[in-house]
């Protein structure tokens, strides 16, 4: 007899972005210092956030990817590796970020790497050009807020303070691909002794909302 213990990946947004947070360390919000030190806090938490996007439109099948891809913790430390490489250089320099060769390196080398679909390849590149782009740096930037600051606790509160269960909007999918996504769960949830089922899920509080909410809305159609 043996007991096998596994790690489940994070489900929802605000559990993925905390496991990045809790992975990074003050030590990598202080690896640049000067004035350099908030383009690099704001590209970190912007990749950070595209990180999570990317892994959590995979659960959504062939509605996220066209083939499901492993995007792993690697994929993210070698991306920040560059940017912090890259901010170094620049500002040694004297010059700006280079954008389009962030967006490169991060979208078709690191991640780009191991992804073999052409539409797969320019959904991640439009996250990119969204995301790592020069207007995350402007004001009026609203679509994630960078938490303002340079304490980690900061972004530990911010990212506490997100809801559970987000909307698919987010990920850029209609709001009927969570309805999609919560009626496969709510089936695996209800046939616990099926073997191999189609679609594995770990069970968390994240996927027990959405049962409850597809059977909430089953009794009303009732």
């Amino acid at each position: 007899m043996s007991i096998k213990v596994t790690n489940e990946a994070f489900a929802g947004i605000r559990a993925v972005l905390n496991g990045t947070y809790a992975w990074l360390t003050q030590d990598n919000l202080d690896a640049i210092s000067g004035t350099s030190n908030a383009t690099w806090r704001t590209m970190l938490f912007a990749l950070s956030f595209m990180h999570t996007v990317v892994q959590e439109r995979r659960k959504f099948g062939a509605l996220g990817f066209n083939i499901p891809y492993e995007f792993s913790q690697a994929d993210l430390s070698a991306s920040i590796q560059f940017i912090q490489n890259h901010i170094t250089v620049v500002d040694s320099k004297k010059r700006p970020v280079d954008w389009p060769t962030v967006n490169y390196m991060v979208c078709a080398e690191q991640y780009g790497g191991k992804i073999t679909d052409g539409f797969d390849q320019h959904l991640f590149n439009t996250y990119g050009q969204a995301w790592l782009a020069s207007r995350v740096m402007e004001n009026g930037f609203e679509f994630f807020k960078v938490p303002s600051g340079q304490d980690i606790e900061v972004y530990h509160q911010y990212i506490y303070g997100l809801p559970l269960v987000e909307n698919p909007e987010i990920s850029g999918l209609h709001t009927n691909a969570d309805l999609v996504y919560c009626t496969q769960l709510t089936s695996n949830v209800l046939t616990p002794n099926r073997l191999q089922p189609p679609f594995s899920e770990p069970l968390t509080l994240y996927s027990l909302s959405c049962a409850r909410r597809r059977l909430r809305s089953i009794s009303v159609r009732g």
